[in-house]
């Protein structure tokens, strides 16, 4: 049943709003007014879909699908049908785009479509991994246990953005108030200073004339500055655009000292785990592959990845594939794949695989935090006591220190 968002007042003139399911927009208008409410809009709910998908999903969005896939699969596995599971957890949601995602959902599975392609049609919160693990549970018969390895998957996922955000809060924290000290020093008290100078006559100190000259040319041509970065981000984004520029810089991300080997850590931990999570729903290794391609993010190892599915389709195996790839798969990682092989446990070895990455990844996070912490600490306050110098020195100099 098609779901209808309405403003309506009531016989008092009180205004509400909120979500209808009816068949037309006729009986959603009738079902208000046996409610005593009188339509003051109405329109579908779905009507601002193309502009949602502009929206990213938060941190808070993704938690609440993870929360909403786990209540499914639980109302799944103690008998409950699919379509009333989905509307049961619909119901109780408390983000609205979900909620309406959800009962959306919920009306093509009663209109015949099957979940997975259902699903489908709202890519803004069930991407290709999400759609093609519930359309493997559904040909296997084992919809309640794939949600319920998909919100482990997705709890998981979450674990280690949280872990990575959460370790990169205190030096952002130490930056703004850095430049926001910074800022209030040139912005209003140096040139107070400047102006007491100029009427004594006194020449400026040379750190005092660095700093007003900045200070100057900040406040004349911010605007300059502003159009400028905003042209280089254009720029950038327009270049981003190009399938050639866009690998060229895949590449050279995980090149970079320092962050290029996190970044290549992080991006295999993903990888093995949500390998592991199609392989568990019955989904093939080629399928997995093609999958795991459009969800990699990075377009040069999509591009390994579709060498390595051609190379399983002619009758190669996964570790011999990966083996000629070093530069994306480490020996270590291609060791562990082919253990997995040969035991017929590849499904249990990328998830210890990937366990041991986010290991790795969590403690490389911490220990550059544990880096970046001082050497941000000594270039804000590199900069915070040269603005102090430049301010003090002409101050010292009206007292008549020197």
């Amino acid at each position: 049943m098609p779901l209808y968002r309405y403003s309506a007042v009531d016989l008092e003139s009180r205004a509400t709003s909120g979500l209808l399911e009816a068949e037309s927009a006729r009986e959603a208008r009738e079902a208000l007014r046996s409610r005593q409410l009188i339509a003051t809009r109405l329109e579908p709910a779905l009507s601002r879909r193309r502009f949602q998908l502009l929206r990213r999903l938060s941190q808070r969005d993704r938690q609440e699908l993870t929360l909403a896939t786990s209540q499914v699969a639980t109302l799944i596995d103690t008998g409950t049908g699919s379509l009333k599971a989905i509307r049961t957890v619909a119901r109780q949601v408390r983000n609205r785009r979900l909620r309406v995602a959800l009962l959306s959902v919920a009306e093509d599975v009663k209109g015949g479509q099957s979940l997975a392609a259902a699903l489908r049609r709202h890519p803004d919160f069930f991407d290709t991994v999400y759609v093609k693990m519930v359309e493997a549970g559904e040909a296997s018969g084992e919809l309640a246990r794939t949600l319920r390895e998909l919100s482990v998957y997705q709890e998981r996922q979450l674990e280690v953005s949280s872990t990575v955000s959460a370790a990169l809060t205190y030096p952002a924290f130490l930056a703004v108030v850095g430049l926001v000290v910074s800022a209030v020093l040139v912005g209003f008290v140096v040139p107070k200073i400047v102006r007491i100078l100029a009427m004594r006559g006194r020449e400026l100190p040379l750190p005092t004339k660095v700093l007003v000259a900045a200070g100057y040319v900040v406040s004349h041509y911010w605007w300059a500055i502003l159009l400028g970065v905003f042209v280089a981000c254009f720029a950038g984004m327009q270049t981003m655009k190009s399938p050639r520029a866009r690998l060229v810089w895949d590449r050279l991300k995980l090149r970079l000292p320092l962050v290029g080997p996190l970044w290549h850590r992080q991006m295999l931990a993903r990888w093995a785990r949500t390998f592991a999570a199609l392989l568990r729903s019955g989904v093939t290794v080629s399928d997995s592959l093609e999958i795991l391609r459009d969800a990699s993010g990075n377009t040069a190892f999509a591009a390994a990845l579709c060498q390595v599915r051609e190379e399983i389709q002619g009758g190669s195996t996964l570790a011999s594939s990966a083996e000629r790839l070093e530069r994306f798969f480490p020996p270590v990682v291609v060791q562990m794949i082919l253990v997995g092989e040969e035991s017929g446990t590849l499904e249990t070895i990328l998830v210890e695989l990937a366990q041991g990455l986010e290991r790795h990844v969590d403690l490389t996070t911490r220990r550059l935090t544990s880096l970046l912490e001082p050497m941000l600490i000594l270039v804000m306050g590199s900069l915070v006591g040269f603005i102090i110098l430049a301010v003090l020195l002409p101050i010292l100099q009206i007292q008549k220190v020197f």
